[in-house]
Order: structure tokens, then C-alpha cells, then sequence
């Protein structure tokens, strides 16, 4: 894979499920458009969109917990654009620049037309051949997330 990408390979550890980890990554990286590569999209983004309504119910609880006013603006924030999120599994006919769509698509729709995003999730084993014509159209510095 190219140098001008950052890879990260992530192994589950014990009970965690792939819909928590992935949500859990997923929630440092909102504002980057995401997609996500899995065998069954659908289902995938259903165990997410579980694990995401987890994380904003972690961070209504931390605001409501602190009376630190400058942690209540930062909480404020980071909540309003963890809500804004929009996933889906639409093949996208736009870039949507303000980077909260996260698309979830087989490999075959990936090697058909990957949308031009900055997060590239890999749940599923993909052939080096593949994965290179997946990511010759990433942005420089975008992030690639395999999971193994």
C-alpha cells in the first residue's frame, strides 16, 4: 500500500465486539468522511448505529455530570456533531464535504466506485490487488483501518 496513507491494523481484544471497536475508533474520527468496508453492510450498520446510540448517551452522561463550564461547551460540541452523523449504506453520487456520512459497502461496491473519503474501514480480508486499487483513490493522510 502507498506510503502517503496511514495504516492501522486493529485486532479485537477479548469480549469486545467488532461494532463496539468500530464505534468506539469511529467516535475520534467524526468529521472525516468514513467508509466502511463489510461482508453484510446492513447488519454491520445496525450493531453500529446501536453502539453509537451508547456513545451519545456516554457523553449526555459526562455533561450533565460536570459543572466545569468550559467541559460543558466541549461536551456541547463534541455531542452536536457526534449527532449530526448520518451512516448509511447508499452508494453515495456525491462527496459530501462536510464529512458526516459513513458509507457501508461490500468490496464489490468499494472496487466499483469507493467515494472519495479520509477513513477507510476494513473488516473483511481483501487481496493486496484489491486493496491497492481501494486505496489509489484516498486523499493524502488519509487513515486505513484494517481489521484482522
Amino acid at each position: 500500500m502507498s506510503e502517503r496513507l496511514y495504516i492501522e491494523k486493529r485486532t479485537l481484544q477479548g469480549s469486545r465486539s467488532l461494532s463496539w471497536d468500530l464505534a468506539q475508533h469511529l467516535s475520534t474520527r467524526y468529521g472525516y468522511s468514513t467508509v466502511v468496508i463489510a461482508e453484510r453492510p446492513t447488519i454491520l450498520l445496525a450493531s453500529i448505529s446501536k453502539q453509537w446510540q451508547k456513545i451519545i448517551r456516554q457523553i449526555q452522561r459526562a455533561r450533565s455530570g460536570t459543572l466545569n463550564a468550559a467541559l460543558i461547551y466541549e461536551l456541547t460540541q463534541q455531542l452536536s456533531k457526534v449527532q449530526q452523523m448520518r451512516m448509511t449504506t447508499k452508494i453515495p453520487e456525491m462527496v459530501n464535504e462536510d464529512g458526516l456520512d459513513v458509507h457501508f459497502l461490500t468490496s464489490d461496491q468499494a472496487l466499483a466506485k469507493l467515494p472519495v473519503c479520509q477513513t477507510l474501514y476494513c473488516t473483511v480480508a481483501l487481496t493486496e490487488q484489491n486493496l491497492q486499487k481501494i486505496t489509489t483513490s484516498l486523499p493524502i493522510g488519509s487513515l486505513v483501518v484494517m481489521y484482522e
